[in-house]
Order: structure tokens, then C-alpha cells, then sequence
């Protein structure tokens, strides 16, 4: 049973891709992947809305808390530079 005492929650999936929130690992066909702390918000937030658009202020509501001061397109910059790890091979 995880910290805190409630039931363990089933990995989020899609395809290959598992991420399991209690352990904070992510793998593709098996191989592990490596994410930033903001990537793996990121992709939580993604894959718990599998086959739906995201906007960009859901994520920067859910994965920078709106308390980022920067530029928008941040989003951007994380959706584009790790998606070579969720693509297709």
C-alpha cells in the first residue's frame, strides 16, 4: 500500500507507454525513460486525457500551477523536445 494508506492507483497507459505516479517511472516497450520533474507533470497530465486535445492553459493550470511568470510557449518547448520519447518507432 503506498505512504499515506490508500490503494495503489493503476498505472496510467497508452500503447507502450506506462507511468506509474507512486514510483514516478516511466518506460516505453519496457525501456525506462528519464523526464525532468515538469516533463513527467507533463506527460501525467496528457495521459490522463488520452485521445483529447489539451489546451495550452490546462497545462499551464495543472503542470506550472499558474504560478509561472514566463512566456507561454514553454508548453511548447516541452511538448516538442521529449516527443522523440513517445513517438512511434
Amino acid at each position: 500500500m503506498p505512504p499515506g494508506g490508500g490503494a495503489r492507483r493503476p498505472p496510467l497507459r497508452y500503447a507502450d507507454l506506462v507511468l506509474d505516479e507512486q514510483t514516478h517511472e516511466v518506460s516505453r516497450a519496457g525501456l525506462p525513460i528519464q523526464l525532468s520533474p515538469t516533463g513527467f507533470r507533463l506527460l501525467v497530465c496528457l495521459l490522463a486525457r488520452p485521445e483529447r486535445v489539451v489546451g495550452k492553459k490546462e497545462i499551464l493550470s495543472e503542470v506550472w500551477h499558474y504560478d509561472f511568470a514566463g512566456d507561454a510557449r514553454i508548453v511548447d518547448t516541452y511538448v516538442r523536445n521529449p516527443r522523440s520519447y513517445y513517438s512511434a518507432p
